[in-house]
C-alpha cells in the first residue's frame, strides 16, 4: 500500500557529464490530494492506480471518499514526467475544465490539476489532485499540507485520522485488527489553573510527542480537541492492552522527568475487517470507555466490551 509520505525523499541526478560538474538533488514527483481542509502527499513512481479502497480493491493511491471510484484512473511516471489515464467512472475527472473521456490520456505539467466532483450535479465541491514536479512546487504544497496538522502538537487533525482508519480497516490481514484509543489528560483544567496556560500547552505537546513516537510505525495519532487525543494502530490481538498501558506509562514517566505531574486516562476498542459499523461508531465506543476510566478513578485504561462500571 502506498501511504502519504511525511518527508521528501530525494534522488541524486548528474547535472552534466564534464569534469568538475556537481551533483544536484531533485525531489521525485509528488501528488497532493486536497480533500476539504486535509492535504495528503503521495510519491509518484511508475504505474499507480488511484481510487477508493474497498474490500476487493487496493489502489496504490487511495482517496477516502464515496464519490471516488475504486479504479478512478492511472498515473504513469518516468524520467520526471507524469501522465494520467482516465477510467470509466461515475463522477468522472475534470482537466482544464472539461471531463476526460474513458481511456483518454493527458500529460501533466508542474502544477496541473485534476478535479473529481463530489456531488452528482458536479457543482458543489471537488477533490483536487495537484501534480508537483518541481522542487519549488513540492515545497509550497508541503507547507500547505501543514494545515492538516494541529499547530500545537504537530499531530494530524481529525480528517486525516478518519481517512487512515477507513483505509487501515480495508487493508487488515487475517488475524489483524484495528485498535482505536480515545485519551485525555486527567484534571487538565487544574493544570491550567495551577501552573498557567503555557504549562498546559507544554503538557499537550508532551502528550503529542509521546503519542507520535508510539504510533510512528503502524499507526496514527491526532489531537481531537482540547486535551483529547485519538490514536489507532494495527494489532494482532495478543498484546493490544499491554501496548496501550505502555503508552499511558510512557506519558506519565515523560511528564515526571519534566516536573509535570500529569496522567492520562484511555478507553479503546477493537475493530475487525468484517465489522459493519462506521468510523463514528468506533470513536464513540472508545469514548465511552474513556468515560468509564474517568468514573473508575482516572489514570486507567478500559476496553470496550470487557470493562464495566462496578
Amino acid at each position: 500500500m502506498n501511504t502519504p509520505t511525511k518527508e521528501l525523499e530525494k534522488t541524486a541526478v548528474l547535472s552534466g557529464n564534464g569534469p568538475g560538474r556537481k551533483k544536484t538533488r531533485r525531489n521525485n514527483p509528488k501528488l497532493f490530494v486536497c480533500c476539504g481542509t486535509d492535504i495528503f502527499m503521495y510519491d509518484l513512481d511508475g504505474e499507480q492506480m488511484i481510487g477508493r479502497p474497498t474490500g476487493q480493491s487496493t489502489p496504490d493511491l487511495p482517496i477516502i471518499n464515496e464519490y471516488v471510484s475504486k479504479e478512478h484512473g492511472r498515473f504513469f511516471t518516468a524520467d520526471g514526467r507524469v501522465r494520467f489515464v482516465a477510467n470509466k467512472t461515475t463522477n468522472g475527472t475534470l482537466y482544464a475544465d472539461r471531463f476526460l473521456r474513458p481511456g483518454e490520456e493527458v500529460s501533466l505539467r508542474d502544477g496541473d490539476e485534476l478535479r473529481i466532483p463530489t456531488f452528482s450535479d458536479n457543482r458543489h465541491s471537488h477533490i483536487h489532485l495537484i501534480a508537483a514536479l518541481s522542487d519549488n512546487r513540492i515545497g509550497f504544497w508541503k507547507e500547505m499540507s501543514y494545515s492538516s496538522h494541529d499547530a500545537l502538537t504537530d499531530l494530524p487533525k481529525r480528517g486525516t485520522l478518519t481517512a487512515w482508519l477507513i483505509n487501515g480497516k480495508h487493508f487488515l490481514k487475517s488475524g489483524e485488527e484495528l485498535v482505536i484509543g480515545f485519551m485525555d489528560v486527567d484534571d487538565f483544567k487544574q493544570v491550567n489553573d495551577r501552573y498557567g496556560h503555557l504549562a498546559g500547552d507544554k503538557a499537550l505537546r508532551l502528550v503529542g510527542e509521546v503519542l507520535g513516537t508510539c504510533m510512528s510505525e503502524n499507526g496514527i495519532a491526532c489531537r481531537w480537541g482540547g486535551d483529547e487525543f485519538v490514536f489507532a494502530f494495527i494489532g494482532n490481538g495478543r498484546r493490544r492492552g499491554n501496548r496501550i498501558e505502555q503508552i499511558r506509562e510512557m506519558i506519565a514517566e515523560s511528564a515526571r522527568k519534566q516536573g509535570m505531574p500529569i496522567s492520562v486516562s484511555i478507553g479503546f476498542t477493537r475493530i475487525q475487517k468484517d465489522n459493519p459499523e462506521r468510523v463514528d461508531d468506533w470513536i464513540r465506543q472508545a469514548d465511552r470507555m474513556l468515560y468509564l476510566a474517568k468514573e473508575k478513578g482516572k489514570n486507567l485504561v478500559c476496553e470496550y466490551g470487557i470493562d464495566r462500571l462496578e
